[in-house]
């Protein structure tokens, strides 16, 4: 069979803030969107996630997205009472609140995770969202936490599999050597500084050697995209994108561009709790504008849903045969 190129847009950190929810509900809108990756536990000491949901589940009636978990292991609190309350290896100490709540991602203590409780609270995330939707389409992780050290990947892409829901590719655009601009004229991808002031300098080098983690998801037969598009993070700018585009035209597999949007006519309170990084939102505002003004690949390549995926999909990129 013919592999032909297949793309997914998808919206990050959907029930966070109504900054940001209100970006990715006008880009829904406007036919920019068509995969939201939402947020499934409280964000603060008032659980709102319900309001939070309707508003994006009104939009189905209309729209065609597909809603995923965005499995948060750096932001929120728990569903469970128990862990919430008490606290466990995923958890910090938030005195004021009276709740324990997921670990500060800056200087994240990645060994101090316990697996079994890293795929417990992974289910517990899964069966709030399925509250709202029968049909969860993917899972990926804030921050990437899981995705930069194997022993968490690995109870990640263990219940992804039991579950029989794909996965945010182990695999980034880069991977691939394909196309990347310097579009901010500065050292290193924004992606690697930002992790570079989080302080994850040793998981930094983890997450470069991939392998382990592509292989143990292969054991698993996960199903995901060829590679991750995380290549906009931090730089925002229409040229950017229309060469990420452009090179996606110019071979065929399989890819999920990843945006982190905010609304730029939002004047309401910005404020976000812990995990959400306030200073990205001039940025957020930048990707929407960009999304919202950028030439799709529709005429080349086919708009998918995470659960549209095959496994030739997985395959490294081929060139164009003409």
């Amino acid at each position: 069979m013919m592999r032909t190129s297949k793309y997914i847009l998808t919206a990050d950190d959907y029930g966070a803030v109504d900054f940001i929810d209100a970006g990715i509900l006008k880009a829904i809108q406007a036919g920019r969107i068509n995969s939201v990756a939402c947020f499934a536990l409280p964000m603060g000491e008032k659980d709102d996630l319900d309001e939070r949901m309707e508003k994006l589940l009104a939009l189905k009636r209309n729209h065609d997205f597909a809603i995923g978990l965005h499995f948060s292991l750096t932001a929120g609190r728990s569903n469970e009472i128990n862990v919430s309350k008490f606290g466990n290896s995923l958890t910090r100490r938030k005195a004021t609140k009276g709740y324990y709540y997921m670990r500060d991602p800056k200087n994240f203590r990645f060994g101090a995770i316990e697996p079994d409780e890293l795929a417990a609270e992974l289910k517990s995330q899964l069966n709030r969202l399925r509250e709202y939707t029968a049909e969860v389409d993917s899972i990926s992780n804030h921050h990437g936490i899981v995705y930069m050290d194997t022993d968490l990947f690995k109870p990640y892409a263990e219940v992804a599999a039991q579950e029989g829901i794909a996965v945010r590719a182990p695999v980034v655009w880069k991977k691939y050597k394909l196309p990347t601009g310097n579009f901010d004229h500065r050292i290193g991808k924004p992606i690697v500084r930002q992790g570079l002031k989080l302080r994850w300098v040793d998981q930094l080098l983890n997450a470069a050697n991939n392998q382990p983690r592509i292989d143990y998801a292969s054991t698993l037969n996960l199903l995901y995209p060829t590679c991750l598009v995380d290549e906009i993070y931090g730089q925002p700018y229409p040229d950017n994108l229309e060469l990420l585009f452009s090179a996606f035209h110019q071979k065929v597999f399989s890819a999920e561009f990843m945006f982190h949007l905010g609304d730029p006519d939002f004047t309401g309170d910005a404020t976000a709790p812990d995990g959400i990084d306030t200073s990205y939102f001039d940025s957020r505002k930048m990707e929407y504008q960009s999304l919202i003004n950028a030439t799709l690949p529709d005429t080349y390549a086919q708009r998918v849903r995470f659960r549209d995926l095959v496994p030739e999909d997985l395959l490294p990129p081929i060139p164009i045969i003409i």
